[in-house]
């Protein structure tokens, strides 16, 4: 229901403003009372509606017109650009066709979630945003920007991206959930042969594998006796689907000056040694995959020693899988500060 009171000549021509919208929406005009209420079922073609439609794309930040609107394509690769407010986000839209003629603003939610250990990589929800007609029938959303936070944790990475879109006032939700690759736009770096990650100590799903970025705080937990160290894990896609085991080896490694007393100066660097904290060495580690051939290996654990050799240090982290019985050899390297656990 709109409401217009005449409150002088300033106020004249938005009452008949309001009256024309609500006419055109309800094929029908205010009453004496200056009162109209909007019907959907006389709304054109409400009655012979189908199916809902509701499809999310992409629209760029710089463009102008409906055609502009890119529906996504499930499994596809989604560009994530950096906008002018200095954050990483997609730039999300809907389309639907889902809604009567007199719900002119609606809510829409939107959530980008890793598929690999559930991270949430950001999520929005935007009230009372206007439906633009489209001219093929359809009612568009724009500027549905959704923040990701920092790239290291989406980039390439397989997620879900659901999108949500109710009328302002309440009723029917419309939901769409797709599985995304979310990319930083224009990007031409290859993606990663393998992955560096963490998992629990007895973990047999790859829900369970959560990737480091390339540089990551972790703190050492126990994991035999008074033993303590870290659950690393990989993923990769370049295991052909004949490898059942993988051989590993692996070394965390620190910096350190071979003279204590050294001070850098603008022309000479002091001498450093590459001090080992860990080592992995690892025989017919099973390897586990999803549906789409995603091949993970979890549970692989890294010893420590003393806890003052490590402690807030950070260490360089090489990790390689070769197929049980030979073939190629997969690398990934990752930075890591150690930190001290809580007492």
């Amino acid at each position: 229901m709109w409401r217009t009171e005449a409150a002088g000549s300033a106020f004249a021509a938005l009452a008949a403003l309001v009256v024309t919208s609500v006419a055109s929406c309800s094929e029908s005009t205010a009453t004496d009372s200056d009162v109209a209420v909007c019907e959907p079922t006389r709304c054109p073609a409400f009655a012979q509606r189908a199916k809902p439609t509701l499809r999310v794309g992409i629209r760029p930040t710089d463009a102008r017109s409906v055609a502009d609107f890119q529906p996504f394509e499930n499994k596809g690769i989604v560009p994530v650009v950096f906008g002018g407010n200095g954050a990483w986000m997609l730039t999300l839209a809907v389309a639907t066709d889902g809604f009567d003629c007199c719900v002119d603003r609606v809510n829409v939610r939107a959530s980008l979630t890793s598929i690999d250990c559930g991270r949430n990589f950001g999520m929005i929800n935007l009230r009372r945003r206007p439906l633009v007609a489209g001219p093929d029938g359809l009612r568009y959303v724009f500027n549905v920007w959704l923040v990701v936070g920092d790239v290291e944790y989406w980039d390439g990475e397989e997620a879900l991206l659901t999108v949500s879109v109710e009328s302002y006032g309440g009723g029917e939700t419309l939901e769409q959930t797709f599985t995304v690759t979310p990319k930083k736009a224009g990007s031409t770096d290859p993606a990663l042969r393998m992955k560096i990650g963490t998992s629990e100590a007895d973990e047999l799903s790859p829900d369970g594998f959560c990737t480091l970025p390339t540089f990551s705080e972790l703190t050492p937990l126990p994991l035999a006796g008074s033993d303590v160290g870290l659950v690393l894990a990989a993923r990769t896609s370049a295991l052909g689907a004949e490898v059942t085991e993988v051989d590993i080896d692996g070394t965390l490694t620190k910096k350190k000056k071979a003279d204590r007393r050294c001070q850098p100066t603008p022309t000479e660097s002091c001498q450093m040694l590459d001090v080992e904290l860990g080592r992995i060495t690892g025989r017919r580690h099973a390897v586990v995959r999803r549906e789409d051939g995603q091949a993970y290996v979890l549970g692989v654990p890294l010893m420590l020693g003393s806890t003052s050799e490590w402690s807030n240090e950070v260490g360089s982290l090489t990790l390689s899988l070769t197929p049980a019985g030979g073939g190629d050899t997969l690398t990934g390297s990752a930075a890591i500060r150690l930190l001290a656990p809580m007492r």
